[in-house]
């Protein structure tokens, strides 16, 4: 976000106030010392004040509000750190399928809730792919992201990726392999999906079918998307691999180890 005031009151005491896409504000309260200045541009993560005990406080503390539209939302339920809302993209047989069911295993194994929308373009090898997968420690309401909230998006072509951009977040990071998928006549240019993925400040990109056939297995370039994704999920990577086995297990144990490699 970026912040739109500081200064201090007499209640509050040296305080920060933080615009946010979609109508939210947060404020931050009682601080010692602030460590940003109005017009700032700030990211999740980063220190913007020290704790303290100005205003009208009892004991050092942080006071902290969410409104939206001005109007107070109950902050419990935006400090859900285990909360990850991810797009899986591609084109038919590049295995986005399969990359959601590992996720989603890892996820129900670590006793998650999840939620996943239905896949789009499967009717056509080689059509538009797309999946909303969502897991949280709390209740999901519903199965599909909104615009602008997406934390990461995994694709498994390049086009694709840059074609979900409007619903990733501000911070969010986007994953992709960098080998196109031509099957329409005016396919950009490599240069220009270049150019685009590098605007990108949060980004991961690999020729995952280069990756995979080294390891020896090119249809396991899925597999390598989601190792990419690993560090970035917060999930316990032998759930991630319990997932693999029990995806691949019926094509017996050379293509499991492939798939895990």
């Amino acid at each position: 976000g970026v912040v739109a005031k500081t200064g201090k009151k007499k209640l509050l005491g040296r305080y920060i106030q933080i615009s946010h896409k979609f109508g939210y504000t947060t404020k931050y309260g009682h601080l010692n010392k602030i460590l940003v200045k109005k017009g700032d541009k700030v990211h999740r993560g980063q220190i913007i004040a020290e704790m303290g005990n100005t205003g009208r406080s009892t004991g050092p503390h942080l006071h902290y509000e969410v409104l939206r539209y001005n109007k107070n939302r109950n902050p419990y339920y935006y400090l859900n750190k285990t909360k990850k809302d991810i797009i899986l993209a591609g084109v038919g047989g590049q295995g986005i399928l399969s990359i959601a069911t590992i996720i989603g295993y890892a996820v129900v194994e670590s006793g998650l809730y999840l939620k996943q929308a239905e896949v789009h373009g499967m009717s056509q090898r080689g059509g538009d792919v797309q999946s909303n997968l969502r897991f949280s420690d709390k209740p999901i309401n519903s199965d599909l992201i909104p615009n602008g909230e997406a934390d990461i998006i995994i694709s498994v072509e390049p086009m694709e990726a840059l074609r979900y951009l409007p619903f990733l977040s501000e911070d969010g990071w986007v994953i992709t392999n960098t080998n196109p998928y031509i099957n329409i006549p005016d396919y950009p240019t490599e240069d220009q999906l270049k150019a685009e993925l590098e605007k990108l400040p949060n980004k991961i990109a690999l020729n995952a079918d280069d990756v995979a056939k080294e390891a020896g297995n090119v249809r396991a370039m899925n597999m390598v998307m989601l190792g990419a994704t690993s560090p970035f999920l917060g999930l316990p990577v032998e759930k991630l691999e319990e997932g693999i086995k029990a995806v691949f297990s019926r094509k017996g144990e050379a293509v499991v180890e492939l798939n895990l490699k």
